[in-house]
């Protein structure tokens, strides 16, 4: 995890307002970490708005539960993220995911959200097809590590330009 200076975020936040992306995205998934998890997975590689009508279609078709997808036929999650990219790869990571949730954490992440954010990170990081961005999304201000920013490849680039992080700047908790 990349911290921002901690001033930088009320900035940000009255200039663009609390969530300030673009897209309108469905008002549960931020509530439940295991959908913000299916989200951010179907985020990888692709644009906000083919990410939000991937997750529409998983959950127009689904519950988005663990012991639902993990039972759910591969095929019909394929179908139903398509309009996302990568629905291939996608489909078998929201399978492994949620069958690796379902038998390491009781089908909850809440208990690894409450762990200290180095030890959640890890078991996070555990599942399949979470790297550190996407763990970081589960670890940032939606559940109470208001000081995680989470950055990407292109927020790096771009904080390394203006040189609000130094060049050589690793991730950091």
């Amino acid at each position: 995890m990349k911290v921002l200076d901690p001033k930088l975020v009320p900035v940000l936040e009255e200039k663009y307002g609390k969530y300030w992306w673009p897209v309108e995205y469905p008002k549960d998934v931020f509530s439940d970490p295991f959908k913000n998890l299916i989200i951010t997975v179907l985020s990888q590689n692709t644009s906000e708005i083919n990410c939000v009508r991937a997750y529409e279609g998983l959950a127009a078709r689904f519950d988005v539960k663990p012991e639902v997808l993990a039972n759910a036929d591969l095929n019909m999650i394929k179908e139903a993220i398509r309009r996302g990219g990568l629905y291939n790869l996608k489909a078998k990571r929201i399978k492994e995911i949620s069958r690796v949730v379902l038998e390491k954490f009781n089908g909850d992440l809440n208990s690894v959200l409450t762990l200290p954010k180095e030890e959640a990170k890890k078991r996070l990081m555990e599942l399949p097809g979470v790297g550190e961005k996407t763990a970081d999304v589960l670890l940032s201000s939606r559940y109470g590590y208001r000081e995680v920013y989470v950055v990407d490849t292109h927020i790096g680039r771009i904080a390394k330009r203006l040189g609000l992080v130094k060049e050589n700047a690793k991730p950091q908790m």
